[in-house]
Formats: structure tokens, sequence, C-alpha cells
């Protein structure tokens, strides 16, 4: 497993980062994509979190603000879980 990590890390040019070269970095884990069914228990974890209501309509206004690739079956997440509290501000602020 500890090969197969240090060749991802050397094919996407880490290796040659100074994080690694120092040691401050002993290993890259690369992360799958998160599905929509996913990227959903987030927004509802985050919304009911903020005391919101973690409804459909609530959950599809926030989904609808998200990336979804590829474009022909949208079904990963650009950015996972990481925009998720963001846009639940955006669209919670506009309700």
């Amino acid at each position: 497993m500890e090969d197969l990590i240090k060749t991802n890390a050397n094919s996407e040019g880490f290796s040659k980062s100074s994080l690694f070269s120092g040691h401050q970095i002993a290993a890259h884990i690369s992360f799958l994509p998160l599905e929509k069914q996913h990227v959903k228990e987030c927004i509802r974890d985050q919304l009911r979190d903020k005391g919101y209501e973690a409804t459909e309509k609530n959950i599809e206004s926030i989904m609808q603000q998200l990336i979804f690739t590829p474009e022909d079956n949208p079904i990963f997440c650009t950015t996972g879980c990481k925009r998720v509290a963001d846009k639940i501000v955006l669209v919670m602020n506009k309700n």
C-alpha cells in the first residue's frame, strides 16, 4: 500500500514538493470523489448542526449550488463536502 501511495504522489508531482523533500509530509493519500448521496448526507448533517430544517427542499436547493461531474452522468461532486457549509449560508440566507 505504501508503494502505491508513493507512486501516486510521484505521478502527481508532489515528490518534488518541499513538503515531501523536507519530510514534513510522510504520505499523500488521494481520496475518491463523493457521490450525490454522500453529499446529501453532509448537507443534512450540517443543516441540523446549524439549526436549520433538513427538508428535501432545502437539501435540493443546496445541491443545485454544487458542481457535479462528469457532464454526461453528473454523479460526483467536484468539491465533495468542502463547500457545503458555504452553500448552506448562501441558500438559507436567501430564504
